[in-house]
């Protein structure tokens, strides 16, 4: 029973609010934050180092993409129901799968093949609510390094995410995704959410229709494809919901 206490302790000290976090920071924050940089600044302000960005991909670290790509002798899970199929050969252009054949399709110059005998071929896991980083660790210790959280999630086969919140920063996320997208990080692809600011400290929160529209039009120029809301006024909830 004492360690059911401790783990449930640990799990009510997990959820801390942000705002009470915020409010003990406050003194030194500044009102001329970056809109998406609400949560960082403060953790910052209490002594939190948010992670340097992710090393490029190295030279031997995974292969293409390619122009042509053949995933031959495959064993195929369409995510549809339906039970197994194969052995298949899966033709790849590009970034687009353009054709699954029982036959093995005829060789092409320039193309890349594979043998992929005794594996199965997916589609790619989307988990809908991640964080590459939690603030919170620093206050205990280090932050965990993007590169790490990245290579853990494709090494389960996920190969999208939904940032929900952007909590080590809005730019450093977008930094991430943008670069995910290009190929020059070993990464998943990353769809980047903005946490609204309705509900942390009087010099951060955005209570007012106003000042609502004009964060989610400014977040959304610094790259942000959603908003991710934790509370806030009425008033300021339906401009989010309206400007959104």
């Amino acid at each position: 029973m004492k360690y059911t206490g401790l783990i449930a302790c640990a799990k009510a000290l997990s959820y801390i609010s942000l705002p009470l976090l915020l409010g003990a920071a406050s003194p030194t924050l500044s009102s001329a934050v970056p809109p998406g940089e609400e949560g960082p600044s403060a953790f910052k302000a209490m002594g939190v180092i948010i992670p340097p960005p992710a090393p490029d991909r190295s030279e031997g670290e995974g292969e293409g993409p390619f122009e042509r790509l053949v995933i031959d002798n495959v064993m195929l899970v369409n995510g549809l129901g339906a039970p197994p199929r194969g052995p298949v050969s899966i033709v790849v252009m590009g970034d687009t799968i353009s054709e699954i054949s029982s036959y093995r399709p005829e060789a092409k110059t320039g193309e890349h093949r594979l043998d992929s005998s005794g594996m199965t071929a997916l589609p790619g896991f989307i988990d809908a609510h991640v964080h590459i980083g939690n603030p919170y660790e620093g206050l205990v210790g280090p932050v965990t390094p993007p590169e790490y959280v990245f290579k853990l999630w494709l090494g389960h086969g996920i190969t999208t995410v939904r940032d929900t919140g952007s909590v080590m920063g809005l730019e450093w996320t977008v930094g991430h995704s943008e670069r995910a997208a290009r190929n020059e990080i070993t990464a998943p692809d990353i769809i980047p959410y903005s946490i609204f600011p309705g509900a942390t400290t009087d010099q951060l929160e955005i209570s007012s229709d106003e000042g609502a529209r004009a964060w989610v039009r400014a977040v959304k120029a610094r790259g942000a494809k959603g908003v991710k809301l934790r509370g806030g006024t009425a008033e300021a909830l339906a401009a989010v919901y309206d400007e959104a």
